[in-house]
């Protein structure tokens, strides 16, 4: 009899301990997830905007290599 009354309180609290426990490791799955999600979308916006800026800045470098190169070529030895 005092053992059916021990685990009528401790087996339902064993219950609910491994419940939360399975709900908590679905939670770091998701977590997981969702964080692996966002940082592939932060390296592709990224790679775009580095992409961007490499167009940009382009012509300028070109310009700026062409005027290095004929100021060179004009200056003595």
């Amino acid at each position: 009899m005092a053992r059916k009354q021990g685990c009528g309180g401790i087996c339902p609290l064993r219950h609910a301990l491994d419940a939360a426990r399975v709900a908590n490791d679905n939670m770091l799955s998701q977590a997981s997830m969702q964080h692996d999600l966002d940082m592939a979308k932060a390296k592709r916006q990224q790679k775009a905007e580095s992409q961007l800026a490499r167009d940009t800045a382009a012509p300028a470098l070109d310009k700026g290599s062409k005027r290095k190169d004929t100021t060179l070529q004009k200056s003595p030895g």
